[in-house]
């Protein structure tokens, strides 16, 4: 199924108005976060790459890891797991670009991930951003993880016309747009996921929004209470909010009675027309 060419997304001012009173609109990108585009201070800002691990992830000489910022690779052949679809494409793509290159890294919000590695958007050795080269080309797709988001707005736009186009990981063989009911079929790949609202509960501190009738399988996200009052319209509840909507929702599937997507920031999810 290709992409709606007319989905709209989940107005990104409703992030900007509620909770986020450090956040300053930027012409360019949308919004900025206090501190972006800083040069990351565990690094010297140039930096010559030395090996390419996958699309999104190389090491520095002094073996340093960084992880590219903002997008999210296919994965190559690793631990006896077969390569997603493209991802020795963007591997080599990446290497092209910049293995033995000296790149410029700035950082958003987090500089360290929960693996250690440094986090950074990449500027080729000719002042190119490597999200932006990747997205185009259908070589990655948009990750979203709070409060790295300085760039998140632009790299979606450029996604969607990749996604336009059907190219790379966009087109009939990629896989990385997939149905709710085949979601467990991706466990643990960060995806796009798309379908109809059919439920929505509330079950502790969170909201599970479900995409099928048995909720012991079927796909669902979740929202926890503190950032649905955070991030998403304080004047609305999320059952009027999502209930029947036909939309995406992005990221890592887990099993959480049944596939599952976490949510934390509306720039996840796209609601899409409906089909008639």
């Amino acid at each position: 199924m290709n992409p709606p060419s007319t989905p709209w997304r989940l107005p990104l001012m409703v992030s900007l108005l509620i909770g986020l009173g450090d956040a300053v609109i930027s012409p360019a990108h949308g919004f900025e976060w206090p501190g972006m585009g800083k040069i990351l201070s565990t690094l010297d800002g140039k930096e010559r790459v030395e090996r390419i691990i996958d699309g999104d992830t190389f090491t520095l000489p002094q073996g340093k890891k960084v992880r590219v910022l903002g997008i999210d690779c296919p994965e190559v052949a690793k631990s006896g797991k077969p390569a997603e679809p493209l991802g020795n494409d963007a591997k080599k793509r990446a290497m092209g670009l910049l293995k033995g290159r000296s790149v410029t890294l700035s950082s958003d919000q987090d500089k360290i991930d929960d693996f250690k590695r440094s986090l950074a958007y990449v500027a080729t050795e000719d002042g190119k951003d490597l999200g932006e080269i990747l997205l185009s080309e259908g070589l990655a797709m948009v990750y979203v993880r709070p409060p790295n988001l300085s760039r998140a707005q632009r790299y979606l736009e450029i996604e969607d016309q990749a996604r336009n186009n059907q190219l790379g990981i966009w087109s009939t063989k990629g896989g990385r747009r997939v149905a709710a009911d085949r979601a467990v079929d991706h466990m643990d790949g960060y995806r796009v996921i798309h379908g109809q609202v059919t439920e929505v509960e509330r079950i502790g501190h969170s909201y599970r929004i479900h995409f099928g009738h048995d909720h012991k399988s079927d796909f669902s996200i979740s929202i926890t209470e503190r950032n649905w009052k955070k991030y998403f319209p304080a004047h609305e509840m999320p059952n009027s909010y999502f209930l029947k909507k036909t939309m995406e929702a992005r990221g890592r599937i887990s099993y959480e009675d049944g596939p599952s997507i976490h949510v934390s920031h509306p720039l996840q999810l796209k609601f899409l027309p409906v089909s008639r």
